[in-house]
């Protein structure tokens, strides 16, 4: 009776680490962009969110998935431009399935792209004239 009891917490415990990215995490992310200097600038950010177009700096919201996060800066008569690019990391939550045995909860994780994180705060170099 002992056994079975503490199975069913065992089985508590690693149905509850399933999917621990998506859980702790989510599928989205928030990302604070700004310049090196300070200033505004216009810029063009590429992610699993697909484009946006947003004026430095500035907090967005971006999809997680295992495509590279890319911020261009417009030329303007202030501005020659300026580009950043970061490719995503594995979240550190998604081990958790790993450690657990969670073969449904890693894929879930991988399904949803919240096996994957950026950088919460991103600095764009750019060029003034």
């Amino acid at each position: 009776m002992r056994t079975n009891i503490f199975l069913v917490a065992l089985s508590a415990v690693a149905l509850g680490f399933s999917g621990c990215a998506t859980l702790v995490g989510g599928g989205e992310q928030s990302v604070t962009l700004q310049t090196a200097d300070g200033k505004q600038a216009e810029a063009t950010v590429m992610s699993g969110s697909g484009s946006q177009i947003v004026t430095l700096p500035a907090t967005i919201i971006v999809k997680r998935a295992n495509v590279p996060l890319s911020v261009n800066v417009k030329e303007t008569g202030t501005t020659s431009g300026g580009s950043y690019s970061q490719s995503p990391k594995v979240n550190p939550w998604f081990f958790g399935n790993i450690i657990t045995g969670g073969l449904i909860g890693s894929t879930t994780d991988a399904v949803t792209g919240s096996m994957w994180i950026y950088d919460d705060s991103v600095v764009v170099p750019v060029n003034r004239k």
